[in-house]
């Protein structure tokens, strides 16, 4: 991004702060490489992707694994600060939306988004919406009366490494010295 904090960037902390970091977890390697090379200098990286785990449904209450519904025309829905990292998350899955909507980042839902991803996915011919935990949380009380169900992903992280915490671990703690006097 543009290398500011917030609200006007992108950044939490300046860049340079990760020189206080014991390690570094990337969840998105592809982005953030560049960033991390740059700053890390020599701190542990590990990387982590996501894993679908359980399909449930708002509506219902139905819980599914993801090949249950793998056949089934999906709507993707959310509301988060990158939705083409939950549509690399559904395709890896072999889950592919015919279509998607997404609301900005944090988005309060009301009924009328309900309405309006209902009529949406109706006129598409679609009866099933997926969407993130974040999302789910935010239209569970809102879907219960759709005519189309609502499902939510839920997720698990996928560590690139066996063992990402012992790896960090192993490093022996330095001894503070001692000093003997007599």
């Amino acid at each position: 991004g543009s290398g500011d904090l917030l609200p006007y960037g992108k950044l939490r902390e300046l860049p340079d702060s990760i020189k206080r970091s014991t390690s570094i977890v990337i969840s998105n390697p592809q982005e953030d490489i560049n960033l991390t090379k740059k700053y890390s200098q020599g701190i542990k990286t590990l990387n982590v992707n996501y894993k679908i785990i359980e399909i449930t449904s708002l509506n219902t209450k139905v819980s599914l694994k993801v090949e249950d519904i793998k056949d089934l025309k999906l709507l993707a829905v959310c509301g988060i600060a990158n939705p083409e990292s939950f549509m690399s998350l559904l395709k890896n899955e072999t889950l592919n939306p015919m279509r998607h909507i997404f609301f900005p980042d944090h988005h309060k839902y009301f009924y009328k988004d309900v309405e309006t991803i209902t009529k949406f996915a109706q006129n598409c011919k679609i009866e099933n919406i997926i969407t993130t935990e974040k999302d789910g949380i935010k239209l569970e009380d809102l879907c219960q009366a759709a005519p189309v169900t609502f499902w939510v992903c839920k997720i698990d992280i996928v560590w690139f490494s066996p063992e990402p915490y012992e790896s960090l671990l192993r490093k022996k703690p330095t001894k503070p010295e001692t000093t003997l006097k007599h």
